[in-house]
């Protein structure tokens, strides 16, 4: 605990042009001298310091291990660099006295009687400026004095308003400090960040040497993002050399014109595996929280079919596997957070009236491809089938009685379930093993039977409904599936990688000039799960050579981080092009690819022995285009990857198939409540059920969210999640009539400048469907100097002249040029 006093530091008030000069001297001459003053005014040596401290994990231990055979499990880590008290329990297991618990937990005080602590925002944006609060706490026995120096750093500049025109200064900034016994004095410094990404912001503090005490120092990081909306793009190349000796293509790196200055950045990478770009971004395929039952699985489902790919070819090594089955282990226990107590599954849980047949077929399916990693409970497999098989109807559909999380599965209001129908089959069929034969054959049997009916009567008219049915009866190896395999695979059937009227060379939006130039949108969600669901029956039938334009194109479609859309769109693609991989990993691989971006060159080699490191140059920040050129032998993916920030969102276009999408209709207001409170509300609409959506606030920057649990009590929110200096709000749907979600904010750190944060609400699923708007809550600007009173806020004169405004002090200063004219008269 400490009082947070604030120490005030007696200075003239009497300002002299000398004094800039005779202060920027001493800063420049070299580091601040080994020497403080005493209390008679004597000059003492400072300790030194011994140690910076830098590592401040949130958590600190989770470890797992067994014991000797005196009982014990021993290992060493280091102690965190926060001054805390840290509290550790554990539990054992044993085949002879089963589960062992800590009655009490065991504490460990990381603690030292002298020490600083910083107090700074985790992030910026650009253009604004924070307080960083020194707290120095004496626990000696008798009153020191402190000499605090802030480092100087090229990173940022800090606040000098000892002048009438405020400025910053990269400057080393020293001050020393009456710190009594048994207490803590706070000074603070307001920093004006200079560059983009982390700057590290190092304070020491010194006490006499004769206190018997090291000195203390600190480093900490600030985050400076660019303002604006955050946009990100990739374009991948599946070369294949398989039936050629040399491979060429080029991508054009496109910019809007309000691009924000110095946010580009633009990355060429290269491996030699199809399942490279997943492996390496396995916790981070999408960039959407993962605050629900569905969406949870995109941090569980991959781990599965990068360890199986692996094992299946002998490449897993013990790091990927442990990485995988820990994240495993995490998804099983979150998705066990959204299960009812009659075995089914829903995106929400207990807050859901009803489980969802589509999510615990999901969940039944992937928990099922999990045990071969992890432990799973076989009761709760066995309720999730029993769960299912009472949604059966009597034709052998399935009957969904939960919310539709995945609108296209049921292909639109008065449509039969033929998609869900397929998913819970291919469910069932892929969980064979782990079922009860009677049941197995109960919940299988009258489905394949119903599906066959519909291609027998010509039934399956949508392409995703063919695609997911087509899976389902391959695996149930049924002769029907040829059927839709053969209109799928026909030439004269339109593909997404043939279409030619999504070709434009402008933009279709007339009033809109920042695109230049104009790339059309990449595929849906939808069509990226449809063709998966091909790729994965081409490899179940061994028709592997058909599949090579169908990979392709899936892999044009990738994310910078080797996902897609959405997390069911991402898992299928993913397992059909493990599928794949496995089938041709035996092919020989030796090849050069040569990039060439705006003169920048680079050769990468790929075979055998590194196919799976993923291989990268960044390019400059001017390179507008990208030349590939691989010779040799065998297959990779070469991805061009570049993000920047736009001051305006770029404009949702029309979807490929010309076919208009409801859009979402954003708008926000804010509103100053008090000083350091506000609210921001977001009212929005959609005029036709898009599913599950979200509305996501970016947090001004020092400011959080305080009205959670009042949100968490709406109806319309089925859950409130906060994520990354951000609040999310999760929607069964945007509604039809205008709704208004208002966010009350607290301001905790102090930031002035405030730029604009983004408000984005979009349809999880129909990612094309998304709309942003920019708020602010900044109020009057008021200078640091003004806010920060009496002698702690560095920088500042003293009190009696921060008191004087500006105008006043111009107003003195020509009264004392008259009177200067006068006496020389």
């Amino acid at each position: 605990m400490t009082d947070i006093d604030v120490y005030y530091r007696e200075i003239n008030p009497f300002y002299y042009e000398d004094m800039d000069d005779v202060m920027v001297d001493f800063a420049d001459n070299g580091p601040a001298p080994n020497a403080g003053m005493g209390v008679g005014g004597s000059v003492q040596k400072l300790a030194e310091v011994k140690h910076v401290r830098k590592y401040f994990p949130e958590t600190w231990l989770w470890e797992s291990g067994k014991t000797g055979l005196n009982g014990e499990f021993v290992f060493s880590s280091r102690v965190p660099d926060t001054i805390t008290s840290w509290f550790a329990t554990a539990f054992s297991v044993s085949p002879t006295n089963g589960l062992g618990l800590t009655t009490t937990p065991a504490k460990l005080n990381a603690f030292q009687k002298f020490f600083v602590s910083l107090n700074l925002p985790y992030s910026i944006r650009r253009g604004e400026n924070f307080e960083l609060l020194a707290s120095v706490s004496n626990y000696l026995k008798q009153d020191i004095n402190v000499v605090v120096t802030l480092k100087r750093s090229d990173d940022f500049a800090v606040l000098n308003s000892n002048s009438l025109d405020e400025e910053y200064v990269s400057e080393e900034m020293i001050e020393t400090i009456l710190v009594k016994s048994d207490s803590v004095k706070t000074i603070s410094f307001r920093i004006q960040p200079k560059k983009l990404g982390d700057i590290t912001v190092s304070v020491k503090a010194q006490p006499p040497q004769s206190s018997g005490e090291d000195g203390d120092a600190v480093d900490k990081t600030v985050f400076v993002k660019p303002e604006g909306f955050k946009m990100m793009n990739a374009t991948s190349f599946y070369v294949d050399l398989s039936e050629t000796t040399a491979y060429d293509d080029e991508v054009d790196i496109w910019y809007p014109i309000d691009v924000v200055s110095g946010s580009r950045r633009a990355e060429v990478q290269v491996t030699g595996d199809v399942m490279g770009p997943a492996l390496d971004g396995l916790e981070k395929l999408l960039q959407v929280p993962y605050g629900c039952g569905e969406q949870n699985m995109i941090s569980f489902v991959p781990n599965i079919y990068v360890c199986d790919y692996l094992t299946s070819v002998g490449k897993i090594t013990e790091d990927i596997r442990s990485r995988s089955v820990k994240n495993m282990q995490r998804g099983y226990q979150r998705e066990l957070k959204y299960r009812h107590g009659d075995g089914s599954f829903s995106a929400f849980g207990e807050s859901d009236e009803s489980g969802s047949t589509w999510l615990t077929a999901f969940v039944l399916k992937s928990y099922t491809q999990a045990s071969s990693y992890i432990t799973v409970d076989s009761s709760i497999q066995s309720k999730s089938v029993q769960f299912l098989k009472n949604q059966l109807n009597k034709n052998g559909s399935f009957n969904e009685p939960g919310r539709v999380i995945h609108t296209e599965m049921l292909g639109g209001a008065g449509r039969d379930n033929k998609g869900l129908t397929a998913f819970v089959l291919t469910a069932m069929l892929e969980s064979k093993d782990h079922i009860d034969p009677t049941l197995y054959e109960q919940a299988t049997r009258g489905s394949i039977n119903y599906l066959e009916g519909l291609v027998d009567k010509n039934g399956i008219s949508r392409t995703y409904e063919k695609a997911i049915i087509l899976y389902g009866l391959t695996l149930a190896k049924s002769p029907k599936a040829n059927v839709l395999l053969n209109q799928l695979m026909d030439a004269n059937f339109e593909k997404p990688w043939s279409r030619t009227d999504t070709v434009t060379t402008k933009s279709p939006v007339t009033d809109d000039i920042r695109i230049t130039p104009y790339h059309p949108p990449k595929a849906t969600a939808s069509d990226v799960e449809t063709w998966a669901y091909v790729l994965l029956s081409l490899c179940e039938l061994d028709r592997v050579a058909e599949a090579r334009p169908t990979v392709k194109w899936l892999m044009s479609q990738q994310n910078s981080f080797g996902g897609y859309h959405s997390s069911q769109d991402t898992v299928v693609t993913l397992q059909a092009l493990a599928s794949f991989a496995k089938k041709t990993s035996s092919a020989e691989k030796d090849m050069i690819v040569n990039v060439d971006a705006n003169g920048l060159k680079k050769t990468f080699t790929v075979n055998k022995d590194n196919s799976l490191i993923l291989q990268s140059v960044v390019l400059s920040d001017d390179s507008r285009n990208v030349k590939v050129r691989a010779t040799g032998s065998g297959t990779a993916i070469v991805k061009v990857m570049w993000r920047y920030h736009s001051k305006t969102p770029i404009p949702s276009l029309l979807p490929q198939n010309g076919q208009n999408k409801a859009p979402i209709i954003l708008r926000a207001s804010t509103n100053i409540v008090s000083n350091g409170q506000s609210v921001v509300s977001a009212c929005v609409k959609c005029a036709e059920d898009i599913g599950m959506s979200m509305i996501s606030f970016d947090m001004p920057s020092g400011n959080t969210p305080t009205n959670v649990e009042e949100l968490k009590k709406n109806k319309q929110i089925k859950r409130v999640e906060e994520k990354d200096e951000a609040l999310h709000l999760y929607l069964d749907k945007i509604p039809e009539s205008e709704s208004c979600f208002n966010v009350e904010l607290m301001q905790t750190q102090d930031v002035k400048n405030i730029q604009d944060a983004p408000i984005i609400a979009k349809a999880y699923y129909q990612t094309e469907i998304e709309t942003s708007v920019l708020y602010n809550i900044a109020e009057k600007s008021v200078d640091f100097c003004d806010m920060c009173k009496g002698d702690g806020c560095v920088g500042c004169s003293s009190s009696m002249a921060n008191n004087w405004n500006k105008a006043s002090l111009t107003a003195v200063a020509l009264i004392c040029v008259l009177l200067s004219i006068i006496f020389a008269i």
